[in-house]
């Protein structure tokens, strides 16, 4: 379908103006009207194979102009004296063509659009296939500032993580005895591209034994579509490990290390208080309730267990019954978030749970992969400086 768009221009005169003569005279160059319809530049444009736009200038006497492109993946907008020329990216390997034909009282010019191809590194198989020892592989897409949502079947063998442009697929030791299939799906905007996992089957004797996994292998930088990760030493002073997740921005939060099972544990916590707000480290719902884990506040919120090769995990939201008020409730978490609870009202402020401007959930589950074993150093757990509290109360309670 061929794409029109048309503007109303208020302007008589033009961006352009070309050198002319009356009665043997140049007029000066302030009063010339352009007599033709055109554009100011080259009427040719030329994008890479990630997109973009650009926008021209478009000269004319009349006060309506049509511009149209004959292909779908070229966009065209208009404003005053301006074409804004736009186009998707082009994951085919060869080069492609467009023509932008703008109209104005009865009188039209081209503009040709061409867009380059993608070179074959950004190129990917519909499915790849893994030893039972397992594996990653790392594919490269396009830049976009579109957000990019994945989903995984089969992720208690399957990590996968968007970053840098990269989507990075890790496949875990098989175990198992058998064969198995599973599938990432990679999305951006309207661009959906699914991925076939398999994996040749193991010797079926079992994964490893819980405690293997130490702290230690905690200790660093992970990378995820949503954000970094950066994970501290161990806080000698009150036994709790920092998490500084690119979403909380200079705001750390607490997680605790279970030596048995090797696992990461997140509970609700109180970072502290001003006047009559608290913040907290907590929980949204699948409802948007805020969860602290249950009325006593006791009960774990999420949970991430590292892969065998301790390269990737996956934090999980928890799935429990809490009881409020006599009436029990099936909780399921959904995002982790730093909120604070007003106690009094202030101003336009009633009493409830408020969001933090600039500052994202993060959203569960999310998977990441290991982007550096650098140590990072314990820094006290307190308030940071804060970003303001929203003027809307962001979440419900029970």
């Amino acid at each position: 379908m061929k794409k029109v768009f048309t503007i109303i221009s208020v302007a008589a005169l033009l961006l352009l103006a070309f050198s002319c003569k009356k009665n043997g005279y140049e007029i000066p160059e302030k009063y010339k009207v352009a007599e033709e319809l055109s554009v100011k530049g080259s009427a040719h444009v030329e994008f890479g194979a990630a997109g973009g736009s650009q926008s021209l200038s478009v000269l004319h006497n009349s006060e309506a102009v049509t511009v149209k492109a004959d292909a779908e993946w070229v966009n065209v907008s208009a404003s005053d004296q301006n074409v804004i020329i736009s186009c998707d990216e082009n994951f085919a390997l060869t080069y492609r063509y467009a023509q932008v034909t703008i109209s104005s009282s009865g009188k039209s010019c081209s503009i040709q659009v061409k867009q380059n191809g993608v070179t074959n590194e950004y190129l990917w198989e519909e499915s790849y296939s893994f030893a039972a020892a397992g594996g990653e592989v790392a594919l490269k897409y396009l830049p976009t500032t579109l957000s990019i949502k994945l989903k995984v079947e089969g992720s208690e063998w399957i990590t996968a993580a968007a970053t840098d442009n990269t989507l990075k697929i890790l496949a875990a030791k098989n175990e198992t005895g058998e064969a198995r299939t599973g599938k990432v799906t990679w999305q951006a905007g309207e661009d959906i591209r699914e991925i076939v996992i398999t994996q040749a089957k193991g010797n079926g004797g079992g994964g490893d034994e819980p405690g293997e996994v130490t702290y230690a292998s905690w200790i660093g930088s992970w990378s995820s579509s949503a954000g970094t990760l950066v994970i501290s030493e161990l806080s000698e002073a009150d036994h709790i490990y920092l998490m500084s997740f690119e979403q909380f921005g200079e705001q750390n939060v607490p997680a605790f290390f279970n030596e048995e099972t090797g696992a990461l544990e997140f509970y609700a916590y109180e970072i502290g208080t001003e006047g009559n707000w608290t913040y907290w480290f907590c929980s949204v719902d699948s409802e948007n309730y805020i969860e602290t884990g249950g009325p006593n506040d006791d009960i774990m919120l999420a949970s991430a267990t590292l892969n065998a090769a301790k390269t990737a995990f996956t934090i999980k939201g928890n799935e429990y019954t809490a009881v409020y008020n006599g009436t029990p409730y099936d909780e399921v978490i959904v995002k982790l978030v730093v909120a604070g609870y007003l106690s009094e009202k202030e101003g336009d402020k009633s009493v409830g749970w408020y969001s933090f401007n600039n500052m994202e959930p993060v959203d569960l589950p999310a998977a990441y992969i290991k982007a550096g074993t650098t140590s990072v150093k314990n820094t006290p757990l307190v308030l940071a400086p804060k970003y303001g509290i929203s003027s809307i109360k962001q979440f419900q309670t029970r």
